[in-house]
């Protein structure tokens, strides 16, 4: 009798072990794989700075191939599949607008304008707009972000899935804080 009693004991202490042990593994998985998660999710970021303009924004590296356009106001970004773009340019404030007056020209120049997402300044305008749907089906958001003042502006397009509106939002809010005007 006395040796059932120590088998049931063993029995017992391997199952409670094998429990922990899978609990404890599997906990392990959890805190590992949520931290993967948050530095694979974080986007690494690129300082571009405008020699011509002297205007600077941080955008994400996410981006395969670029382009300068001759007159060296800015600068395009694509990715390999097209999905993302990004237009980078600036200027002289020639006719001397503010925020408000940039944002006007957006609606003579744009369409399918997300609904409460045009604001102005004195120094900013930012608008969202739809666009794609063609033989991919895809729809895009192109979000608009401008800085002005008396003497220069600085504006970017940054567009993408409208699927990945919420992977964007801290994206758009990091390059809006980050472009500088000289």
């Amino acid at each position: 009798m006395s040796e059932k009693p120590d088998a049931v004991k063993i029995l017992w202490f391997f199952i409670v072990f094998m429990a922990w042990t899978k609990q404890f593994l599997l906990t392990l998985f959890m805190i590992f794989s949520a931290a993967f998660a948050v530095t694979a999710g974080a986007a690494e970021y690129e300082a571009y700075f405008n020699t011509r303009f002297g205007y600077s924004v941080e955008y994400p590296d996410i981006f395969d191939a670029s382009r300068e356009p001759d007159n060296g106001d800015g600068i395009w970004h694509e990715n390999a599949e097209g999905e993302y773009t990004l237009t980078i340019s600036g200027g002289h404030n020639i006719f001397g607008h503010d925020g408000g007056a940039l944002l006007r020209e957006c609606y003579d120049r744009v369409a399918h304008i997300v609904e409460g997402s045009a604001r102005s300044g004195a120094g900013f305008y930012s608008i969202a707009y739809e666009g794609g749907g063609g033989m991919d089906g895809v729809e895009y958001i192109f979000h608009e972000y401008g800085i002005v003042n008396e003497d220069m502006w600085a504006a970017f397009i940054l567009k993408y899935p409208k699927e990945e509106e919420e992977r964007f939002a801290p994206v758009k809010e990091r390059m809006e804080a980050s472009l500088k005007l000289p």
